[in-house]
C-alpha cells in the first residue's frame, strides 16, 4: 500500500528527492556543548524542577552506573506518576509537590510512565526519511541521536523536523498549494475542554486519552484556546504555582504571559493552504493548529506534528 501522500496527492520522486532524500540525521540534529540531563540517583522531584527552571519537555536519563544514557523523562511521564500513583485531583491547599514520596521517590520510575516516551535510537548517519517514519508508524515524539560508536549525541523531535521542512517550503511545489480538505489532513475533535472547567480536569483528559493537548470552548462552543502538556512548565514547581491547577480553563488562558508562554490559539482553515499550516507551525512553535469554520470559530478539527509527517513517511500497512 502507498503512503497517504503518494497515494493521494501525486507527491512526486523527484520532490522527495529534493526535499528529504541525501539528507542524514545529524544534518539537521541539534549541536549540544551541553546536555541538560536527569541522574538515576536524582529524585522525581530533583527532575521536575530541572525540566521546570530550563523550560524544557524532557531530558535524557543518565545511568550513574554505567554511564550511558538509557530512557527519555518528560513533563507527561511525571504527570503520569502524579496522576497514577499519588492519585489527582489532590485539594488546592495541600501539594504532591511537597509530598514526601514526591520528595524522595528515584526518577528511574518515571521512564515512560506515559506510554508515549519509549527510549528509540536512531544513528546520526541514517537518513532523515528513516527518523520520519519512525516517528509517524510509532507515534512517537522524540528519537535518541547516536554517533558510529553508539554514544548518545543529540535528540531528533518532530518539532525539529517540521521546522526543517517549514523552512524548505518553496520546494512543496504543487503540494504546498494543496489546501487543507485536499489533503484531508485534519483529524476529527474527540476530546474537548469547557471554559468552565479547572486545569486540572483538561490535563486529565490529557492523560486519560492519551493526547498532547485539548482545545478549550466557550458556551457557544467556539474555540477560544489551548491547553498542552508544554503548559505544565506554566505550572511552577513550588505549591503556590500548583494552586493555578484549580482555576478555569479561560483564567489559565488569560494569565498567559505573551512572550513567554505558547500561544493562546493557532488555527486555520479548510481552504488554508498546506504551505502556511507549515509556516504557521515554525512560527509559533505549537505542536497542533485547530481547523476551525471562518464565520464562527466552531472547530472542524485539528491538525498535529504526526499528521504532517505521515504525508512524507514511506512506511506502508
Amino acid at each position: 500500500m502507498t503512503t497517504v501522500a503518494e497515494k493521494f496527492y501525486g507527491l512526486s520522486s523527484h520532490f522527495k528527492r529534493d526535499l528529504i532524500e541525501g539528507i542524514r540525521i545529524k544534518d539537521i540534529a541539534p549541536r549540544w556543548t551541553n546536555i541538560i540531563y536527569a541522574q538515576s540517583n536524582e529524585t522525581i522531584a530533583q527532575v521536575f524542577k530541572k525540566l521546570i527552571d530550563n523550560s524544557i519537555l524532557s531530558c535524557p536519563l543518565l545511568d550513574v552506573d554505567t554511564q550511558k544514557y538509557v530512557a527519555f523523562i518528560d513533563l507527561f511521564d511525571i504527570l503520569s506518576y502524579a496522576v497514577d500513583v499519588l492519585s489527582l485531583p489532590l485539594d488546592k491547599d495541600e501539594s504532591w509537590i511537597a509530598s514526601s514520596q514526591f520528595q524522595n521517590t528515584s526518577c528511574i520510575v518515571l521512564p515512560n510512565k506515559s506510554q508515549r516516551n519509549p527510549w528509540y535510537i536512531i544513528s546520526e548517519d541514517a537518513p532523515l526519511q528513516a527518523a520520519i517514519n519512525s516517528l509517524a508508524q510509532a507515534n512517537i515524539y522524540r528519537l535518541a541521536v547516536v554517533d558510529p560508536a553508539g554514544r548518545f549525541s543529540s535528540v531528533i523531535t518532530q518539532s525539529r523536523i517540521i521546522r526543517f521542512l517549514a523552512n524548505r517550503s518553496m520546494e512543496l511545489g504543487e503540494m504546498g498549494m494543496k489546501t487543507v480538505a485536499e489533503l484531508n489532513l485534519a483529524a476529527p475533535l474527540t476530546v474537548t475542554a469547557s471554559n468552565n472547567e479547572r486545569v486540572i480536569d483538561a490535563f486529565l483528559k490529557i492523560f486519560n486519552f492519551g493526547i498532547s493537548g485539548v482545545p478549550v470552548l466557550n458556551e457557544q462552543n467556539r474555540i477560544i484556546g489551548n491547553i498542552s502538556i508544554s503548559d505544565f512548565k506554566d505550572i511552577g514547581f513550588s505549591a503556590q504555582m500548583f494552586r493555578k491547577l484549580f482555576v478555569t480553563t479561560e483564567q489559565f488562558l488569560d494569565s498567559k504571559i505573551v512572550g513567554q508562554s505558547l500561544p493562546r490559539l493557532i488555527w486555520c482553515y479548510n481552504t488554508s493552504y498546506f504551505s502556511d499550516v507549515l509556516s504557521k507551525l515554525r512560527a509559533n512553535g505549537v505542536h497542533r493548529v485547530y481547523v476551525v469554520k471562518s464565520y464562527d470559530m466552531i472547530c472542524d478539527g485539528v491538525i498535529t506534528l504526526t499528521d504532517i509527517l505521515r504525508l512524507f513517511s514511506s512506511y506502508t500497512s
